[in-house]
């Protein structure tokens, strides 16, 4: 479950990463179609391999996921398997803060 949300949390920060050069990209005058934005989205997505592997290292078999969380919409899925209480993930930084809290 551990390596899903490390997988999920990268995607959703490539999938911010992706979002933000679309809409610079829509901004130019040869992007007339929405079927060259989904192509665009999915080249993008498909370099996600390797931000998955130079950013947060993870092995290429778990980086191969990331086109796909990111295209299917990585925010999407973490809130779907969050209110399904699938996942309870708190950052570990909350919790060392709420720790050094209880300890003064």
């Amino acid at each position: 479950m551990e390596n899903i949300l490390t997988l999920i949390i990268s995607a959703i920060t490539y999938s911010i990463i992706v979002t933000a050069i679309i809409q610079k990209i829509k901004k130019y005058s040869f992007i007339k179609h929405e079927n060259q934005i989904l192509i665009i989205n999915l080249l993008l997505s498909l370099l996600g391999i390797f931000f998955g592997m130079t950013f947060y290292k993870l092995p290429l078999l778990d980086s191969l996921w990331m086109p796909l969380f990111t295209f299917a919409g990585a925010p999407a899925l973490y809130i779907i398997l969050k209110n399904q209480t699938i996942i309870k993930y708190k950052p570990k930084s909350l919790q060392d803060f709420k720790k050094r809290k209880d300890v003064k």
